[in-house]
């Protein structure tokens, strides 16, 4: 998700239990006057 401009902000670990195993859960983000020139492309 970098590739498109969104920057990891946080991270939860072992927020969700998938298949009996605990899995982390990324938190990212992207401010609007970061997307308004993405969006044009």
């Amino acid at each position: 998700m970098e590739k498109a401009g969104f920057q990891l902000e946080g991270l939860l670990r072992e927020k969700y239990v998938i298949h009996g195993r605990p899995s982390d859960a990324l938190i990212l983000g992207l401010l609007k006057r970061e997307w308004e020139p993405i969006r044009h492309l």
